[in-house]
């Protein structure tokens, strides 16, 4: 009996020893390996498609939910305050905020671009308007600038205007008018001469002086 279970035994260990049990025992633990890594990744892939899947439910209705509330407030007129809404309301958002972080961390996973939010659309917006506002004050800077600038360059020019004014009006008042120069008196040689000339008894002689135009002609 003992050698027949030795015997068995010896068996059993070269079997198991051998290298194609071995080679067939490790490609079936790697196989089996794989196979459970593929099958978790799989089941996480699965999990983060129903949460993405759920985020868009989720908003959508709350966006038709919200939508035929305020329909319904438009209608009735009614504007109430509750204590228990608005810790309705912060628990809400404190939910909506850890399912937002997973849904994103769920988009990462699946390769997905991610979802806006809407406090990174705020946070453009407001860098919008500030910039705009910067833009703004600049522009109002330039023009008060300019406006002071002309301010002091402009009265120099008038005192300087009312200077040159004031040294002209002296100046034209000191120069005289020159006076209007007297005709020149005839001398008294040429004054003779004109008073004979005008003379009738000078006339008459030049007459007599002077011979008959016919005498003149036959000679």
């Amino acid at each position: 009996m003992s050698q027949q279970f030795l015997s068995q035994a010896r068996e059993l260990w070269q079997t198991i020893t051998a290298p194609e049990t071995v080679k067939s025992y490790q490609s079936t633990l790697s196989l089996t390996w794989q196979i459970l890594q593929r099958l978790g990744k799989t089941l996480w892939l699965g999990l983060c498609l129903v949460l993405v899947a759920f985020d868009w439910v989720g908003s959508t209705g709350i966006s038709v939910g919200r939508s035929a509330r305020a329909w319904l407030e438009g209608l009735q007129q009614v504007k109430t305050e509750d204590v228990a809404s608005q810790t309705g309301q912060r628990l809400l958002a404190s939910s909506q905020a850890s399912v937002t972080n997973a849904i994103t961390n769920a988009r990462k996973q699946l390769g997905l671009a991610e979802k806006p939010t809407v406090l990174a659309a705020l946070a453009e917006v407001m860098a919008e308007a500030k910039s705009k506002a910067a833009a703004v004050d600049a522009l109002a800077l330039e023009g008060s600038a300019d406006e002071d600038s002309a301010n002091e360059t402009s009265p120099p020019e008038a005192g300087e205007a009312s200077a040159s004014a004031a040294v002209s009006e002296p100046a034209s008042k000191s120069t005289p008018e020159p006076a209007p120069e007297p005709a020149p008196e005839p001398a008294p040689e040429a004054a003779a001469v004109v008073e004979v000339i005008e003379s009738p008894a000078a006339a008459s002689e030049t007459a007599a002086i002077a011979p008959p135009a016919d005498e003149t002609e036959e000679a």
